[in-house]
């Protein structure tokens, strides 16, 4: 599991697995670890015009076999 910093990256340049519309302005966004694990982030969004910020509301790793496809 990637620390903070690690997490960062990821949301900057990762490429993401799986991004899906939890609710208005939360979104759960899938990364993949390793072959076998999965780390998914749970984000909220808050458009602030001209910027959006982003806030970590969770996250964890996950079995990659539970992945919804």
């Amino acid at each position: 599991m990637p620390d903070i910093d690690g997490m960062y990256e990821l949301l900057r340049s990762g490429d993401p697995v799986s991004i899906t519309n939890q609710e208005e302005d939360k979104f759960v966004i899938l990364f993949n670890l390793n072959e076998n694990y999965d780390l998914v982030m749970v984000v909220g969004v808050d458009d602030t015009n001209p910027e959006i910020i982003l806030r970590l509301i969770t996250c964890y790793k996950q079995e990659r076999s539970r992945r919804v496809r």
